[in-house]
């Protein structure tokens, strides 16, 4: 039995301080700076304006999860700040604990309804190309999608890879209308942590202690893994 107990002991003690090369932490990386666009109403789009528009969306690597937050204002009004890329970055601590809740992310009240569809590449181009939805000329992703909204913030985990298009519609048969929108992610890195001078003295014990076990000198073994 104490046989056993030690082997169990040396083995979580080698477990314990491989597991401390690296470290993970998560870091809020802008996407798509804050930015405004204005669309015409669907009326003057059938002479020529435009009444919908798309924007690229390029997800970092190892993203966790992504936020897009957006308002509207009338016509070609001075825009909002929406300053979504400072909100969540208190909302995390580099070891990714959150520290607070993500529905207190705040986004501008806004005055006009906007319709935001989350679109993979085929499907942008239908939609620029005015496909009707209820005849699936073309297929958004629900999770990032919202319709009749005039602001919000939106948090998306899937998808969490790839290039995807957040593509604006103005609902609006007289109206025009101005977006604003910024877009943020939260990725994972993982660092290379080098050990203290303590630890490195642990280890220097441990490698020894497992020699010893190896041995089957399991006093010794014992004693230096007390060390």
């Amino acid at each position: 039995m104490k046989n056993i107990i030690l082997l169990i002991l040396l083995v979580a003690n080698s477990i314990h301080f491989n597991a401390q090369n690296t470290i993970t932490e998560r870091k809020v990386v802008p996407i798509l700076a804050p930015q405004t666009f204005f669309l015409n109403s669907q009326t003057n789009a059938t002479f020529g304006g435009k009444n919908r528009t798309n924007l690229e969306i390029n997800l970092p690597k190892n993203t966790v999860e992504w936020y897009y937050s957006f308002t509207t204002t009338k016509d070609m009004s001075s825009p909002p700040a929406l300053n979504l890329l400072a909100q969540v970055t208190k909302l995390y601590d580099p070891t990714g604990i959150t520290a607070m809740a993500t529905t207190t992310l705040f986004s501008p009240s806004g005055v006009s309804v906007c319709d935001i569809f989350l679109l993979d590449k085929n499907n942008a181009k239908a939609f620029i190309d005015k496909g009707n939805k209820w005849r699936n000329t073309y297929n958004f992703i629900a999770s990032g999608t919202r319709e009749n909204y005039t602001n919000g913030t939106i948090t998306i985990t899937n998808p969490k890879t790839g290039t995807y298009y957040l593509g604006f519609k103005n609902p609006s048969l007289t109206e025009g209308l101005s977006v604003t929108v910024e877009v943020v992610a939260i990725i994972e890195e993982f660092k290379k942590v080098e050990p203290t001078d303590n630890e490195n003295k642990a280890n220097l014990f441990a490698n020894l202690a497992q020699k010893a076990f190896a041995e089957h000198d399991y006093d010794k073994a014992l004693e230096l893994f007390s060390k």
